[in-house]
């Protein structure tokens, strides 16, 4: 099986949550892994809601990544 090509200056960023019922932390990992020049941000025992229980470090974390020029 392959995946579709992703392309974005600076890699993808996926943000995760430890012990989410959705998208299990392994397979956000793995997606991760598999991505060229991917970062994964892993927040602790958040479920799926992190962006409500750690507003200040998901917003941080989108700035840098925006902020990140690559090429």
């Amino acid at each position: 099986m392959t995946s579709p090509a992703v392309d974005t200056p600076a890699g993808p960023n996926t943000a995760e949550t430890q012990g989410d019922p959705i998208i299990p932390t392994p397979l956000s990992r793995l997606m991760a892994g598999l991505i060229p020049d991917a970062r994964i941000r892993i927040y602790p025992d958040a479920a799926h809601g992190f962006l409500f229980q750690y507003p200040a470090e998901v917003a941080a974390d989108v700035n840098a990544f925006l902020a990140d020029q690559r090429p």
